[in-house]
């Protein structure tokens, strides 16, 4: 991800997610050496994104869309794979990540590509929903 994707990863995550990071936090965490962002491009357009920190052994994704016009097209799948390997590369032993409960096809998304429901956290997110944490066991 560079800095001049920022405003586009914005656009997506508010119109995937329903609520952005935000500009101010992509300007830092881009210089931070623990974060980590990839984006996904068709045409030269920012289509989804992924953003993790990683502190061996362990990494957190923070944030992860892919667009709907996109899903289902092997976009998530290879944002995932490149945080993976590259999770692997640094020998993370563990990725967690936190997901809305209602949120059905992220919920498949991460069971399918090997994450376990592990606990909830009540009331999470800003509209006081609550958030799946997920974890994925590296081998």
């Amino acid at each position: 991800m560079r800095p001049t994707d920022i405003e586009s990863v914005i656009k997506g995550e508010e119109a995937t997610l329903g609520e952005t990071l935000g500009k101010e936090f992509f300007e830092q965490e881009l210089t931070n050496p623990l974060a980590y962002f990839w984006v996904a491009t068709k045409n030269d357009e920012v289509i989804g994104y992924i953003g993790a920190y990683v502190v061996p052994p362990s990494a957190d994704i923070i944030s992860f869309y892919v667009l709907d016009a996109y899903q289902k097209q092997g976009y998530g799948s290879k944002l995932m794979t490149r945080l993976l390997d590259e999770c692997g590369r640094l020998k993370v032993e563990a990725v967690t990540l936190e997901v809305k409960e209602g949120n059905n096809k992220g919920i498949n998304f991460y069971l399918k590509n090997g994450f376990q429901k592990i606990n909830i956290r009540k009331h999470y997110y800003q509209d006081g929903s609550n958030a799946l944490l997920m974890k994925k066991v590296i081998k």
